[in-house]
């Protein structure tokens, strides 16, 4: 008899598992923008920078919100760097200044569940 039962956000065992392998990368123009939409809730994401001599930034909002970046709400990796994340989430931002090009490896989940990691970090401890 099949179960009904479908794992969700606080399911531990959908994270104790390798995730599903998911790889996309794109080049970004000067002030430029992607922002990479998983099918699934990522147990982990590696955001590597690929593309000559310059940095990329790594959020979880868009720089457009006006809050992102004016605040300092994100991760640079300078040419050549990677950083992996071990964090669920729906989708990642990537920019840069003056351009450059990306990689991204993510282990998704079985959760289909929305997680929106929108303004992560706007909130400090002391707010």
């Amino acid at each position: 008899m099949r179960s009904n039962f479908a794992p969700g956000l606080g399911d531990q065992s959908a994270y104790m598992v390798a995730g599903r392998p998911y790889l996309t990368g794109d080049t970004l123009a000067a002030a430029g923008e992607d922002e990479v939409v998983f099918p699934m809730v990522t147990r982990s994401l590696t955001v590597l920078n690929t593309g000559g001599a310059n940095a990329i930034r790594v959020h979880f909002d868009s720089q457009d919100n006006g809050n992102t970046i004016a605040n300092h709400h994100f991760i640079t990796l300078a040419a050549g760097a990677g950083m992996t994340f071990d964090v669920k989430c729906r989708s990642v931002f990537v920019s840069s200044v003056l351009g450059s090009t990306y990689e991204v490896f993510a282990e998704l989940t079985p959760c289909d569940d929305e997680y929106n990691l929108a303004a992560a970090g706007t909130e400090g401890i002391n707010d």
